[in-house]
């Protein structure tokens, strides 16, 4: 992740990759911070190289928040950063009862945690490579059969937490992720 793909920063990336590793900039699935209206890239109409990939980071997440790892058989992980401060009891639990619901629940509509490190506050999901909802609402009207298709998904998901006894408490089309067929 880089806050822009042409800052000096990215620039410097690409040049230690490519001329110490042997690393292409295309060969790498870039993210980007900065979202298009607030970015010096959005402003000057940049566009990347071809053969370059580019992703932007949602807009309520950070590159401090959220990354995304590949294991050497290409698998993909998400690796969230939880924002918890150890002296904040409230922040601490809803670290643990977000690790608690992503093991307890076989459910297709939560993402399961794959792994976590208490100590440094790190969850381990597998990568979903629809985004969210909000970033697919943002492109543009949705067709009515992926409206009712995600809506159902998502009113089956909250009854299975609800009758279990859990409250999403911040249920927003940012906080609901899509697979890539869009569901």
């Amino acid at each position: 992740g880089v806050p822009e793909y042409q800052q000096t920063a990215a620039l410097w990336s690409r040049g230690a990759l490519k001329h110490e590793f042997g690393v292409d900039a295309t060969e790498i699935e870039w993210w980007m911070e900065r979202t298009e209206d607030v970015s010096h890239g959005g402003a000057t109409g940049f566009k990347p190289p071809p053969g370059v990939t580019l992703h932007r980071i949602p807009p309520e997440e950070s590159m401090a928040s959220m990354l995304l790892v590949e294991n050497a058989a290409g698998q993909r992980f998400a690796c969230k950063l939880a924002d918890v401060d150890p002296r904040d009891a409230d922040s601490v639990l809803r670290f643990e009862r977000e690790v608690e619901i992503g093991e307890r629940f076989a459910h297709d509509g939560v993402v399961p945690v794959l792994a976590h490190d208490d100590a440094r506050k790190v969850i381990v999901f597998p990568f979903l490579a629809g985004g969210t909802l909000e970033q697919k609402m943002r492109r543009g009207p949705m067709p009515a059969s992926d409206v009712k298709r995600v809506g159902r998904a998502l009113l089956r998901t909250l009854a299975t937490l609800h009758a279990a006894g859990v409250v999403h408490r911040d249920v927003k089309p940012a906080n609901v992720l899509v697979n890539a067929e869009g569901g």
